[in-house]
């Protein structure tokens, strides 16, 4: 009949899936380096960032779309700190702020003590966005 075994379909659909999520991947790298949030040079995946990096990200997006929407909060600290309840407690603030400033989707402290691919992706390009819908603003303003 001309249709390719079903395996094929799948693993095609993988492959397909797997450029689209590169590609915006590549998409909310480039916005967030635009953005001026630090990460490391050589990623080219969201799914590669640390845990470091992804704490680090989203604290710099999260305390400035806060800053930019007026709103209050919490000091966030600047990086993860090295004893695991006080990790803990320092991502879970960070979640908190993030929620408190409109995020909808699923998000624990531990999508950024153990971060994978999917809630990376979604957090991270979530807060570009924001960020840089604040952005957009503020330089129509001045």
């Amino acid at each position: 009949t001309g249709r390719r075994p079903a395996a094929a379909r799948v693993r095609s659909f993988g492959v397909a899936m797997a450029a689209e999520g590169n590609e915006a991947d590549e998409i909310t790298l480039m916005t967030l380096r635009e953005l001026h949030v630090p990460l490391p040079g050589d990623v080219r995946s969201l799914g590669e960032l640390p845990a470091a990096a992804v704490f680090a990200a989203a604290v710099h997006c999260a305390t400035r779309i806060r800053d930019a929407s007026g709103g209050s909060g919490p000091q966030l600290a600047k990086q993860l700190p090295k004893n695991m309840a006080l990790k803990v407690n320092t991502a879970t603030k960070l979640v908190n702020q993030i929620k408190a400033l409109g995020y909808r989707a699923e998000l624990s402290y531990h999508n950024v003590l153990y971060p994978n691919a999917d809630s990376t992706r979604e957090l991270l390009s979530w807060l570009a966005r924001t960020l840089e819908g604040y952005a957009r603003d503020a330089a129509a303003v001045a």
